[in-house]
């Protein structure tokens, strides 16, 4: 039965970070905190979008509680003394800092909950469920602040427009911030090293900064129309961190240049601020849904092929190889046999048996001859080492490798006498000491290259048989099988010859 989950605010499974990660976020805080208030909220007090909430949100969510609660407090503090500076009324300071909180603390809740364990906003159905979140979280605040504006502080302006306005502006800066804030804590110096690896990333994300410049500053050009193709292109490239830190870039400059005056959105509604506040998001948003959704499907798309790619891999090794082992089955081996072989060039063919395996299987029990299977295997494959051979279980307790580049006979002769002795040395099976032995028969296959007709007779009992002769790569498998059947005959732990190398033999 599965154990009750326990549900954090602040999950456990981030990494622990220390008290730097906190300090940078408080110091964010700051810098776009004063950024909204000094440089994009215009005369009247209105601003596209609000960022700083979004350092708060990704403090809940990535720090313990005692570090979040800290982080919350003086992001608290700042944003009163900004307000203060601001020329905000006492209430409207206070309310306005409270409100924060408030949409930090509520977005991290329904993160937390809906979201799950990491929060990954990088996947497109996580993102999508992000979005609605912050919309609705936005909608809720903005309705007990416009009704504490209204009944309270005696706010003249219009409440469903003012509305209206404060939640696209908290929603849009969560949106923007979120993803971007999570990135930079969990990764702090990813985007840096992209860059670094990639400088026509770094170029682009240059060129578009200054495209929102020159669109907004001179805004009865429509240079600002081709934003939005610009970023598409960046997503379908699968730059979708990239478009997303363009999109923020280009937030920032507009709203700036947009409570300075500037800008289409300033053309349009020259006398009404809401108004143009309100423009500017609306192209904001359109952005957002025009370019988001390409990214995250491309990235969804990428990771889909990624794992068909992975799951082809794994067909294919389980396919070719030997579950239990882990080294090459007889099919793939047979492919790799008739490949190599197959076009003329030299190598050795060896065949190797487990003397009397079957007594290992008796006494210790299956799971223990398993064990020793891959102990044999591994130990095999190192003593082969660097000759660039293929090893392959072809039968219970027989395996196949197929040593390339050999043209003579002491080179074979040498290669299993380095066999015998290293599989012969004592073996730890279920903390018992064991010796196990091997036979091995062994064939060149340049006997098969240089003479093909000698295979189109051979002795009815011990060579090839009729037929063979227009099949070498069988013929060769079928001598080093009566190799090994000899040297099992001639009284185990010993090698054998194929007639056709060593016609001593």
């Amino acid at each position: 039965m599965r154990a009750a989950r326990v549900w954090r605010l602040c999950r456990a499974v981030e990494v622990e970070r220390g008290s730097g990660t906190a300090i940078s976020l408080v110091t964010v805080f700051a810098l776009l905190c004063a950024g909204a208030r000094l440089i994009w909220t215009d005369s009247e007090g209105y601003s596209a979008f609000w960022p700083a909430n979004a350092v708060m949100t990704v403090a809940l969510l990535t720090l313990r509680l005692p570090q979040a609660i800290g982080v919350l407090l003086s992001c608290f503090a700042l944003n009163l003394a900004l307000n203060g500076l601001c020329n905000l009324s006492p209430d409207e300071a206070v309310l306005t800092a409270i409100l924060n909180q408030f949409v930090a603390i509520m977005t991290a809740v329904f993160l937390r909950r809906y979201c799950g364990s990491a929060t990954n906003l990088a996947r497109a159905r996580r993102f999508g469920t992000f979005a609605v979140i912050a919309v609705l979280v936005s909608v809720l605040e903005a309705a007990i602040g416009v009704m504490i504006e209204v009944l309270w502080l005696g706010d003249p302006a219009l409440p469903l427009a003012n509305a209206v306005q404060w939640v696209m502006c908290d929603a849009l800066g969560l949106v923007l911030a979120t993803p971007l804030l999570m990135d930079a804590v969990r990764r702090p110096f990813d985007i840096l090293t992209r860059i670094w690896f990639n400088p026509l990333s770094g170029l682009l994300l240059l060129v578009g900064l200054a495209w929102a410049f020159a669109s907004f500053r001179w805004g009865n050009t429509p240079l600002f129309l081709f934003i939005c193709p610009g970023v598409v292109l960046l997503a379908l490239a699968g730059w979708t961190r990239l478009a997303l830190t363009l999109i923020f870039g280009v937030a920032l400059i507009a709203a700036a240049l947009s409570a300075a005056g500037y800008g289409p959105a300033a053309l349009l509604a020259p006398d009404d601020a809401l108004w143009r506040e309100e423009i500017l998001q609306f192209y904001l948003v359109s952005l957002c849904l025009v370019v988001l959704p390409v990214g995250h499907g491309v990235t969804e798309w990428r990771r889909a092929v990624r794992r068909l790619q992975q799951l082809r891999a794994r067909l294919e090794y389980a396919a070719s190889h030997d579950a239990l082992t882990g080294v090459m089955n007889r099919a793939r081996f047979s492919t790799i046999l008739t490949g190599q072989m197959g076009d003329g060039r030299r190598g050795a063919l060896l065949l190797v048996d487990i003397d009397h395996f079957k007594k290992i299987n008796d006494e210790l029990g299956h799971p223990a001859g398993d064990v020793f299977l891959r102990q044999f295997c591994a130990r095999l494959a190192a003593i082969i080492g660097r000759r660039d051979a293929v090893v392959a279980r072809i039968g219970g307790d027989e395996f196949a490798i197929l040593v390339p580049h050999l043209t003579r006979v002491v080179e074979v002769e040498q290669l299993c006498d380095v066999l015998l002795a290293g599989l012969r040395a004592p073996w730890g099976i279920e903390g018992e000491e064991r010796f196990v032995t091997v036979s091995i028969g062994a064939v060149l296959a340049s006997s098969f290259i240089d003479d093909p007709a000698a295979w189109s007779g051979g002795n009815p009992g011990k060579g090839p048989g009729k037929g063979l002769a227009d099949d070498p790569i069988k013929g060769m498998v079928r001598e080093a099988d009566i190799a090994l059947y000899a040297a099992k005959a001639g009284g185990r732990d010993t090698y054998v010859l194929s007639r056709l190398v060593c016609p001593a033999s």
